[in-house]
């Protein structure tokens, strides 16, 4: 499971077609969208809503790394604004 998506990844390319399709903006940028999938979270791409997918076994995750998480997340969207 990738966690650090890259900017070249074919999803993030897939994610911006569907919103020019449906001819309303991301909610959050593709890039974070991704990040979140690739963490075992379901995405609205229009609300950003985002939970749990309940198929996927949780990730036993520190303090420490959670919040580097929220940061990468941070950066990505301060990028994409």
């Amino acid at each position: 499971m990738p966690i650090l998506s890259q900017e070249s990844d074919p999803r993030i390319a897939e994610l911006n077609e569907l919103a020019k399709e449906a001819g309303q903006p991301l909610a959050i940028s593709a890039v974070t969208i991704i990040q979140l999938e690739d963490a075992g979270w379901v995405v609205d791409p229009f609300t950003g809503e985002h939970w749990r997918n309940p198929d996927i076994e949780p990730i036993q995750l520190s303090l420490a790394t959670q919040a580097g998480f929220i940061r990468l997340v941070a950066s990505t969207e301060e990028r994409a604004a």
